[in-house]
């Protein structure tokens, strides 16, 4: 895995945000080995989560950060 993109990511992720969108910000261009090698881990480790999960394929699908994944933000931020 490409640890510095899901880390860029998971930063991203401040709020709800498309696959697309997200890939924008990180220059990817590679929806499948974007998905493989960073959105999935994010979502296996339970630090973001689909806006609608019943309906994993919808174009009107969006990604945002689980309470967990807010609290990981919160407990590194340089105080």
């Amino acid at each position: 895995a490409d640890f510095e993109l899901v880390v860029g990511a998971f930063l991203a992720l401040q709020e709800e945000m498309s696959i697309i969108e997200l890939m924008d910000i990180l220059n990817q261009t590679n929806r499948t080995r974007f998905r493989r090698t960073c959105l999935n881990i994010l979502l296996d480790t339970n630090l973001a989560t689909p806006t609608i999960p019943d309906k994993p394929n919808s174009s009107k699908q969006k990604y945002v950060l689980t309470e967990a994944g807010r609290q990981l933000i919160s407990e590194c931020v340089i105080k």
